[in-house]
């Protein structure tokens, strides 16, 4: 219903409007809105697409020409990148292209970090006498 009032009172009469819904009745965020008049239809599109709604989305207006023929969405398979070309060998007579460089490591934050040197059971008894020598009442009392 806002899509209806939005474009008659902005644009021009309608003929159809038709929301887009997913399996579940959830909208799928489009509509088919068919004008009256084609000019109106071109006006739409200048004056709406690619405006913000609420702020952070851009509403999308494309014009089909075709009478029942609703833009379609893109399957996945149509909007992935298609994979880098595998490196044909060179013509007779040419020379190989250098490797390409790789991409620098990410660079880390701070200081590298020393390995610290693994303890042995004789430090832990120094650490251990030094602990007991030091007068601390927990560990004057054996253990139950």
């Amino acid at each position: 219903n806002e899509i209806k009032e939005l474009f008659v009172s902005t644009i021009g009469p309608l003929r159809e409007v038709a929301l887009h819904f997913d399996s579940h009745g959830k909208s799928k965020g489009m509509a088919t809105v068919v004008f009256q008049k084609a000019g109106d239809a071109t006006k739409a599109v200048t004056q709406y697409n690619n405006r913000l709604i609420d702020g952070t989305r851009r509403m999308k207006v494309e014009l089909v020409l075709e009478a029942g023929k609703a833009p379609t969405i893109p399957t996945l398979s149509q909007r992935v990148a298609p994979a880098k070309a595998a490196a044909t060998a060179p013509a007779e007579g040419q020379a190989k292209a250098a490797p390409a460089k790789k991409k620098s490591q990410k660079r880390r934050r701070g200081a590298p970090r020393a390995k610290a040197a693994p303890v042995t059971v004789a430090d832990l008894d120094a650490q251990m006498e030094d602990y007991t020598a030091a007068g601390h009442p927990a560990a004057a009392a054996p253990a139950a």
